[in-house]
């Protein structure tokens, strides 16, 4: 594309620089015939965009400058295109200003990446669902002031799954640009997300998180996977299944946490990362101790130091801790109704979503070494 028509269509070098990115990254996500692991492929595009920097700093500048350049005039940039590039006298002009065959040439360009892109996007929304739904089931068991105290409101009832909707509705209409209708159309079940779709699939969605938690957990240890499968078969066999799939749950976040780092090392966490917080320590006796939220936290988080902190990260700490209670509760309840089984059910979703979470979020990154040491210390518990 020449300078003269990046000029007139407004797409200065450093745009281009992001589009080629994004279009690149969504080629090889979409690729069905690459049989590696998504993250695997990913990690190898990005490093053939970004190089290899140690931080950021040593990324290229070049895109660097592209992305600041999008961000300091995305509002401009989006406004003007949707407001020209969907108007037919906006097409008519351009193929006036470029001839026929050159603007069927861009034409056909812009479509094949946006085909690329449109299908990218779809698929990533599809493989946030079962994040959202995690997201949901540890939102469950906090109360709207918890919530409210985490800035995680928008993780309420319904809320991480209606803007996963909101979102899919979004990229449809987004690529929208005169596109032929094939180019939008997508296998069945990677069609448009409602919330009826989603609630019929959450038991499918569930086991999905479940296995995501699970397989991560026997990374730790088999142990650790016995005790969440065998509090699911007590809850299906047993006339008590409460009591005991409570009382195996219990002893698996105690395990857990308490393990994966001593008290101390919570309590050093605490004070360098969330000193500010209240109800991560207590006092005993004239020592301050971690409580089970503060090693929840820890737990997340890796033990590593918070540069940041996020909603989804405070969420699941915070539930943990919240889910250990309430089981706490059906524990000594002990009078086998069905209610409480119901109960039992919910928190168990609710733990797998956290360590979906804790794994999938707080976990990122974590060297193979330290997972190692982690799984050697916890192994010791059981």
């Amino acid at each position: 594309m020449s300078p003269r028509i990046r000029q007139d269509l407004r797409i200065p070098d450093p745009l281009l620089t992001i589009w080629d990115a994004f279009v690149t990254t969504s080629v090889v996500m979409t690729d069905d015939n690459d049989q590696r692991p998504w993250m695997e492929r990913l990690v190898e595009t990005l490093e053939s965009i970004l190089g290899n920097p140690e931080s950021v700093d040593d990324i290229d500048p070049e895109f660097v400058e592209a992305l600041n350049y999008f961000v300091e005039n995305q509002d401009e940039l989006l406004a003007y295109w949707t407001k020209h590039l969907k108007q037919t006298t906006a097409q008519d002009f351009l193929r006036r200003l470029f001839g026929a065959a050159l603007f069927m040439r861009l034409k056909r360009a812009l479509q094949a990446d946006l085909q690329v892109l449109a299908v990218a996007m779809r698929r990533l929304n599809h493989a946030l669902l079962p994040y959202a739904v995690a997201i949901e089931d540890a939102a469950k068991v906090l109360t709207s002031d918890q919530l409210s105290a985490l800035a995680a409101e928008n993780f309420g009832a319904g809320q991480a799954l209606s803007m996963l909707v909101s979102l899919d509705d979004w990229l449809q209409k987004a690529f929208q640009f005169d596109l032929p209708e094939e180019l939008l159309t997508v296998p069945e079940d990677e069609g448009p997300l409602t919330l009826k779709v989603i609630e019929e699939s959450l038991d499918v969605i569930r086991q999905i998180v479940a296995g995501k938690s699970r397989r991560v957990l026997a990374e730790l240890g088999d142990v650790c996977v016995r005790k969440m499968s065998g509090a699911q078969t007590v809850l299906e066999v047993s006339e008590d299944g409460a009591s005991q799939a409570a009382n195996s749950l219990i002893e698996l976040i105690d395990r857990l946490m308490r393990m994966a780092f001593t008290k101390d090392e919570v309590l050093a966490w605490v004070r360098a990362n969330f000193a500010d917080m209240p109800d991560l320590t207590y006092v005993k006796d004239g020592v301050e101790l971690p409580t089970k939220r503060g090693e929840a936290m820890c737990f997340v988080h890796a033990g590593r130091p918070v540069e940041q902190r996020t909603p989804f990260t405070l969420l699941t700490g915070t539930a943990i801790s919240a889910i250990r209670k309430q089981l706490q509760q059906i524990k000594h309840a002990d009078t086998g109704t069905p209610e409480e089984l119901l109960a039992t059910r919910t928190l168990m979703s609710a733990l797998e979503g956290c360590f979906t979470l804790a794994f999938s979020l707080g976990w990122a990154g974590v060297e193979a070494a330290e997972v190692i040491k982690l799984k050697t210390q916890i192994e010791r518990a059981f």
